[in-house]
């Protein structure tokens, strides 16, 4: 490939010119102090090769288009910073970043920024708290947004025994991290959703929570949710909670961190935080693969197309995605083909069908009872763990209200038979089976 010099000389120019022009904005914005101006400036001389002023910490720095980029970032979150970044704190920061998220902002649109636009933000702040880190902000700490859905590589997934490791390593670790690696494994959240959750959103005792609506970007998710095998584990981390305050976020320190500079009890942990919590226990279980939430979101939305054979309204519902979303088709494409591939070889007897259950453990969290791999719940206390059962039951659930519903108060052997039907639920044996049967239909 010739490239033309003359070309390439005016990109270049373009891309400086942009850098200026966004130098020039910042000197001229009256929603900018003299203060901000003077950090912001001396922040961008360091990383410029073309001045030797100043120098970043790391001794690195940037191209013009990166300068551009940075101009225009930490200039737009000084104009919409309360209070000017010489007195922000590390949550101010992260509670603009939430605006932009969701539509808070003058002059944003009402359905917030994508996420990716967001972390255009993120990026060059904690540069600008790299270089100027005597304000008091500590750069580790600004949350960067969840990376927008890409295609899964398939050598990158976990295995049954990779996820039973991590929940072992997890539970080793106390009851707050097997409640972070329980949620993010059985219920396919983003990470921004499971940190936004509140006491009161989740409710063990009905095996449901529900997300908040209140907080973060839930990108047209709301409702409730089954727990399904994260039950226990997080009806254990509630009664270790170090605050008990409804209001208060469910994934916070383990022990009350008053005493701890900008640390309040019931604060949620920041993305930052979680990221390298995972990587500790993916270490230390032995996963050689990406530990982070997103892997276990991939995880759990493969075994539910890939061995629950459930259809991909119902699991987008459960993950958190519009209707009318073709992000997961894209994002999960690998999976049509394998279902081809394993269908034609069964079908020609190359093959048995798998009939493993991937989010089963081998002992029930429960009851504490051998499990078979293709039990989807447990037969001895009815714990269900297998997001296709739950869906199973919820249909033998609504099929019971309705037929007390269509009857009348005088069809008395009607509701002698309901209730004949609700007694048989309630043995785990009986509604195992059931459940099993409606699965298969």
């Amino acid at each position: 490939m010739i490239v033309n010099p003359r070309s390439a000389t005016t990109m270049a120019k373009s891309m400086r010119e942009r850098y200026e022009t966004g130098r020039e904005r910042i000197k001229n914005d009256p929603d900018v102090s003299d203060t901000e101006e003077k950090l912001i400036l001396e922040f961008l001389h360091a990383n410029d090769s073309r001045r030797d002023t100043h120098q970043m910490p790391d001794g690195k720095v940037k191209s013009d288009g990166t300068l551009a980029r940075y101009a225009r970032g930490v200039g737009r979150v000084a104009r919409d910073l309360e209070p000017d970044l010489t007195e922000a704190t590390t949550y101010d920061i992260n509670s603009l970043m939430d605006d932009y998220l969701n539509g808070n902002v003058e002059g944003i649109k009402d359905e917030g920024l994508a996420n990716s636009s967001v972390r255009n933000f993120q990026g060059p702040m904690r540069r600008f708290y790299l270089y100027h880190d005597d304000l008091g902000v500590d750069r580790e700490e600004i949350h960067f947004a969840d990376q927008d859905e890409s295609p899964v590589d398939e050598r990158d997934m976990f295995s049954k025994e990779d996820v039973q490791a991590l929940r072992e390593e997890a539970k080793r670790r106390g009851s707050r991290d097997a409640c972070l690696v329980d949620l993010l494994l059985y219920t396919g959240q983003r990470r921004s959703a499971i940190l936004n959750l509140r006491l009161k959103d989740v409710k063990p005792e009905e095996d449901i929570f529900h997300l908040n609506e209140d907080d973060g970007d839930l990108k047209g998710a709301n409702g409730k949710r089954p727990l399904l095998g994260a039950n226990e584990a997080v009806r254990d981390w509630k009664r270790q909670h170090p605050t008990q305050d409804s209001a208060d976020y469910l994934i916070t320190h383990k022990h009350d961190q008053s005493n701890r500079d900008g640390v309040r009890p019931g604060d949620k942990l920041s993305p930052s935080t979680v990221y390298r919590q995972l990587k500790r226990i993916g270490k230390a279980a032995g996963v050689d693969k990406p530990v982070n939430a997103h892997n276990f979101r991939h995880y759990f939305v493969t075994v539910c197309k890939r061995d629950y054979g459930m259809d991909n309204d119902t699991i987008k519902h459960l993950i958190g995605h519009e209707p009318g979303s073709k992000v997961m088709e894209r994002t999960y494409a690998h999976l049509t083909d394998e279902d081809h591939i394993e269908a034609a070889e069964v079908a020609q007897g190359l093959r048995d069908p798998d009939e493993e259950s991937p989010l089963t453990p081998p002992v029930c969290d429960r009851c504490g009872e051998p499990l078979e791999s293709d039990w989807k719940s447990c037969p001895y206390c009815g714990f269900v763990y297998a997001p296709d059962a739950q869906e199973a039951q919820e249909q033998v659930n609504d099929d019971v209200n309705k037929e007390y519903r269509q009857s009348g108060p005088e069809n008395t052997e009607t509701h002698e038979t309901v209730d004949a039907i609700e007694r048989a639920l309630d043995d785990p044996e009986v509604k195992q089976a059931l459940l099993e049967r409606l699965s298969e239909e």
